[in-house]
């Protein structure tokens, strides 16, 4: 279930933010309040990636959004937001194959390459920490029909 926080003073002040936390309560969110902020969980298919990116970019914050990154490369550079802190005798996962965790592959659809956002912790990082590739966002829901088997 995706977790959006959306800042009261945001509610109260664009008409974008209010309209789609309107559509959240319609498709069954059932807001809470967290101090200042009031929190819509959501279903995954009620939420579209451009309406969640939409609201990161107006302030708010969007969790558990199961997303993958296209990639050009195993080889390719993560972008810095992304590559985790290492100790000192590790080598930096800076490219998206050492980025991964052993138990996390790129994916190869219709000869495209992607990886998950959970790949390098296991979790799904918030929205708001993807800014840097959100270009290069999809949605589990969306990724091209698997490549059949070669038999």
């Amino acid at each position: 279930m995706i977790i959006i926080t959306i800042p009261m003073s945001l509610l109260d002040t664009d008409q974008q933010v209010q309209q789609l936390a309107m559509g959240a309560v319609l498709k069954g969110a059932k807001p809470t309040h967290n101090g200042d902020s009031v929190i819509y969980p959501i279903e995954d298919v009620y939420l579209s990636l451009d309406h969640a990116k939409l609201l990161v970019s107006k302030g708010a914050k969007v969790d558990n959004m199961s997303l993958f990154i296209e990639i050009d490369s195993p080889s390719s550079r993560v972008p810095d937001s992304l590559i985790l802190e290492v100790s000192e005798d590790e080598e930096p996962k800076d490219t998206w194959a050492t980025w991964l965790l052993p138990n996390h592959n790129i994916m190869t659809r219709a000869g495209r390459l992607f990886v998950g956002t959970n790949g390098s912790t296991n979790q799904d990082p918030s929205l708001n920490e993807l800014v840097d590739v959100f270009d290069d966002l999809i949605t589990p829901y969306d990724l091209p029909v698997p490549d059949p088997e070669l038999n």
